[in-house]
């Protein structure tokens, strides 16, 4: 018995070593294929790859530095109209007016039609009913600002424009559903002012 397990642990031997070394030889092929592959797919597909890998590092990098230019941009904007508010309280209008009107035409995103609107108070509270009345049509008929700003544009424009005493109140603008109701609202009030001179 003894014998005979000897025996056969020894005719397994060199047959499991065989098939080891099959195995080793077929893992050996298999990667050498893989490599093959590989290489046929980096010659072809490679420039691609990294023609991809360039164009997502180019877009990060334009997306963090338009980032940073806005950010620059605002806080730059915000200095000014904080200059210019300072201004305001210290009575140095001329130096208020012309920085609002700077931010007016310069100013970055929401600060531009911030220094609109108060360059326009400026010069309504100057006696200059027309320029104001002027820009703040300007305000109400920009398609890019939102329509909060647009109507209350048209609502200081409505509102210099009543105290003129030739103001006329169908020539007065009305460009959303509420102003059209402050609108009609004028409308009433002056023929009763009218009726009641009469």
């Amino acid at each position: 018995m003894i014998a005979m397990s000897h025996c056969w642990r020894y005719s397994a031997g060199p047959s499991t070593l065989g098939v080891l070394v099959l195995v080793d030889i077929f893992q050996e092929i298999d990667e050498e294929l893989r490599q093959d592959r590989l290489n046929k797919l980096w010659k072809s597909y490679g420039y691609y790859f990294v023609g991809f890998l360039a164009f997502i590092i180019v877009c990060v990098g334009g997306w963090k530095g338009w980032q940073m230019y806005s950010v620059s941009q605002l806080e730059l904007s915000s200095h000014r109209y904080e200059m210019a508010s300072r201004f305001l309280l210290e009575e140095k209008q001329v130096d208020a007016s012309s920085l609002f009107q700077g931010l007016s035409e310069e100013g970055y995103a929401i600060y531009k039609v911030l220094g609109t609107f108060e360059r326009a108070a400026l010069l309504a509270k100057n006696e200059k009913q027309n320029e104001a009345i002027a820009l703040y049509s300007k305000i109400s008929e920009d398609p890019e600002i939102s329509q909060a700003f647009r109507d209350a544009g048209s609502l200081f424009s409505v509102l210099l424009r009543m105290k003129s005493p030739s103001a006329r109140a169908d020539e007065l603008p009305a460009s959303s559903p509420d102003l059209a109701r402050v609108h009609f609202e004028i409308r009433r009030h002056k023929q009763r002012c009218t009726e009641l001179r009469i």
